[in-house]
Parts: structure tokens; C-alpha cells; sequence
């Protein structure tokens, strides 16, 4: 009865784990194209108000070092951290994508989410892993450290990840709201010139 337990939760564990890659595939695209939905789901880690508010800039897209953003509506944008396809760089499955919503006229807030992606295939990968460690094995299988050592290089996958992904997305967000700020300081006739790109 115990093993047809096992067997059952460790087979919902793939098919979770199977989907929430393909889902993690299809958030990672719509984050790196600015499509509303991907941006909208997943674990808040952190919510802030920027005082002085900031003024929502006339251009559509803002394209910095720091920082990529775009205006999705009068009222709100999307933002990350660069992710350069080409040189060096430590990806991670967790990169944080941001929200500036200017709420009301003296109100602008800022969020962060993880993908939701990334976090549901782990969950699943774990309770997958711990499911597997206590099949019938042979005698000498010890499953208790079998499954502390995957919830061992999960820990190392996430204690490196997240603080990185913050760190990242700190960068990110003062450097759209310099940005901003700049423009609040400038002339209006400064905000209308013309910009290509991205």
C-alpha cells in the first residue's frame, strides 16, 4: 500500500515538474519580451513606495546598463535586470522581474516577483526526490541521506540564487528610479525628443 503511495506521489511530482518547465520556458520569454502575465505571477520579495512619487516617462521603452523597462500603460511598467545573451554571467533560475505602478497621483510602487516557474519545479523536484528516497531499496541504501542531500544542493541552488537575483535587481531598480528622477528635473521639451530602440 506504502510503495503504490510512493509510486503515485513521485509520478505527480514528474508531471508537475514536467509542466512547470515548459511554463518556466514560456515566463523566461514573456519576461525577456515584457509580456504583462509573466511579470504579474509568482512569490512577492519586496513591495516598497518610492517617495518623492516619480513621473511616468513619456518613453515607451527605457534602455539602460542597469536596467531594461518598458511602459506597458499610462499607469504602469515592467522591469529586470539586464540578461546579455553573450560574455559572462552567473544565470540563475531565479531573476527577479519588477512592477512600477503609479497607483495615484502621489503614489508609485515598486514589486518584485520569482518566477513562479522556477519555484513550482523545484517544489515538484523536491517532493519527487524525497518520494524516490524511501522506494525498496537494497540494505545498504541509506534513504534519510539520500534525501537530505537533495534538499542539501537545493539549498545551495537557492542560497546562491536568491541573494545574487536581489542584488541584481537592487541595481535594476535604483537605476530606473535615478533615471526617472532625472527626467522629473528636466525640461519638458527634453522628454519629447524622439528615441529608437528596443
Amino acid at each position: 500500500m506504502m510503495e503504490k503511495l510512493h509510486i503515485s506521489v513521485f509520478m505527480t511530482a514528474w508531471f508537475i515538474s514536467f509542466g512547470s518547465w515548459f511554463y518556466l520556458l514560456a515566463e523566461m520569454i514573456g519576461m525577456w519580451r515584457f509580456w504583462p502575465w509573466a511579470y504579474r505571477k509568482g512569490p512577492k520579495v519586496f513591495e516598497e513606495t518610492i517617495l518623492p512619487p516619480l513621473r511616468q516617462p513619456l518613453l515607451q521603452t527605457i534602455d539602460l546598463q542597469a536596467v531594461k523597462a518598458r511602459m506597458i500603460s499610462p499607469d504602469e511598467a515592467l522591469f529586470r535586470a539586464p540578461a546579455p545573451i553573450f560574455g559572462f554571467r552567473i544565470h540563475t533560475p531565479f531573476p527577479i522581474k519588477g512592477i512600477l505602478l503609479w497607483s495615484a497621483p502621489t503614489t508609485t510602487r515598486m514589486t518584485g516577483r520569482l518566477p513562479i516557474g522556477s519555484v513550482m519545479f523545484l517544489g515538484a523536484w523536491l517532493l519527487g526526490w524525497s518520494t524516490a528516497g524511501f522506494f525498496p531499496k537494497k540494505d545498504n541504501f541509506d534513504p534519510v541521506s539520500f534525501v537530505l542531500f537533495g534538499w542539501a544542493i537545493t539549498g545551495v541552488i537557492v542560497a546562491i540564487s536568491i541573494p545574487l537575483e536581489l542584488h541584481r535587481i537592487r541595481k535594476a531598480k535604483e537605476a530606473l528610479v535615478a533615471h526617472l528622477q532625472g527626467l522629473q528635473q528636466s525640461v519638458p521639451t527634453d522628454l519629447a525628443a524622439p528615441r529608437r530602440g528596443g
